[in-house]
């Protein structure tokens, strides 16, 4: 069964953030095919009806956020990286819940040595190559 995978990118003015290496395949007016290559990502798992914006998107944000904080075996903090990803495997009917995984790429200073999360919950994922279709904008998806 294939997933949907979403990317957001988040701008933040004040921060420069380290984003995942990958390669622009083919590019389009408004959007391009991107491969990524197999790296390291922190994930976690919910399910929502809403993946973006219903109430098990932030505690999954914020388990993953807390491992990059410093709830890790280390506690060390870690930077925050681009892109968020969203693998959803959609409900099967109407008002269904979503089942998802949420993951932020792991900084490329610590791909080798990567600290091991605390939080049951939360998972170092080695993921394949992998490719996506990709639009970026400012804001968020519902703006």
């Amino acid at each position: 069964m294939q997933a949907l995978v979403l990317l957001a990118v988040a701008t933040l003015v004040a921060c420069d953030l380290e984003l995942a290496p990958y390669e622009v395949m083919k590019e389009y007016d408004e959007w391009e095919v991107r491969k990524y290559p197999a790296t390291k990502w922190i994930s976690t798992e919910a399910q929502d009806p809403m993946p973006h914006d219903g109430p098990e998107h932030q505690k999954a944000f914020y388990r993953l956020f807390n491992y990059i904080d410093g709830t890790n075996d280390v506690e060390t903090k870690i930077a925050m990286t681009a892109p968020v990803t969203f693998r959803i495997l959609p409900g099967e009917g109407p008002n269904c819940g979503s089942n998802y995984t949420m993951s932020f790429w792991i900084a490329s200073d610590m791909q080798v040595e990567t600290p091991q999360p605390t939080n049951p919950l939360v998972y170092i994922e080695e993921r394949a190559e992998f490719m996506v279709v990709a639009r970026r904008f400012g804001g968020y998806p519902g703006d």
